[in-house]
């Protein structure tokens, strides 16, 4: 029998797999809807899509590295990825696309927002209300959902409870009512509202403007 090498014999370091990891997910700027296929959207697809398309995904050791990768991306795009998304993961077990232990979002690679619940798990944290200092939106605000795969503009309808220590549901109900077009409405988990970064076309506004909520 052949004998084994005592250099190459597998070492297994203790706690190495209870470590997170950090995925970061890039939103880069396309070209803007004009009016007209706004209004075709608006109309027979319940939304407005925003300028906005997921581009790049990319796995860091550390947090500290996802941010930097994504200050220099911003860098040396000047500009065209305004949004990100970074997720903590765990180390020890595969996890599907989109959950995390920690999500935070960046505007022009500025924390903009943060989970407060996580989405794996999910059953064993309870959300108790969003402070009112990260209640950033208010009813009737203009704003952009980044959900799923997509973009869109939307109006806020109404807002994540308040904190007030007691239990408001899981990670679910950290959410804001948006409404895209009459008779459309998603819930849309607080972090994923975000401000629009640059101004809004006028024909958008007056569209959202004329949704009865």
């Amino acid at each position: 029998m052949k004998r084994r090498d005592p250099q190459s014999t597998l070492q297994v370091y203790p706690h190495i797999y209870s470590q997170p990891y950090y995925e970061l997910e890039a939103w880069i700027e396309t070209n803007p809807l004009d009016r007209e296929d706004a209004l075709r959207c608006f109309e027979t697809e319940g939304c407005i899509p925003s300028n906005l398309q997921k581009s790049l995904v990319g796995v860091f050791p550390t947090k500290e590295d996802a941010i930097c990768s994504m200050e220099e991306l911003c860098e040396d795009q000047g500009g065209h990825f305004p949004i990100f998304l970074l997720r903590q993961k765990p180390q020890c077990m595969m996890m599907p696309a989109g959950t995390y232990v920690k999500e935070w979002t960046f505007v022009h690679a500025l924390l903009e927002d943060e989970s407060l619940v996580r989405n794996y798990a999910e059953s064993d944290y309870t959300f108790l209300g969003r402070p009112k200092e990260m209640i950033h939106h208010s009813e009737g605000d203009i704003v952009v959902v980044v959900e799923d795969d997509r973009t869109f503009w939307g109006v806020v309808g109404g807002l994540p409870p308040v904190y007030d220590g007691q239990g408001h549901g899981d990670w679910s109900d950290d959410q804001y009512l948006v409404w895209s077009a009459p008779g459309h409405h998603h819930h849309i988990r607080a972090h994923h509202v975000l401000h629009p970064w640059s101004s809004i076309p006028s024909f958008i506004t007056t569209l959202l403007a004329g949704i009865e909520r």
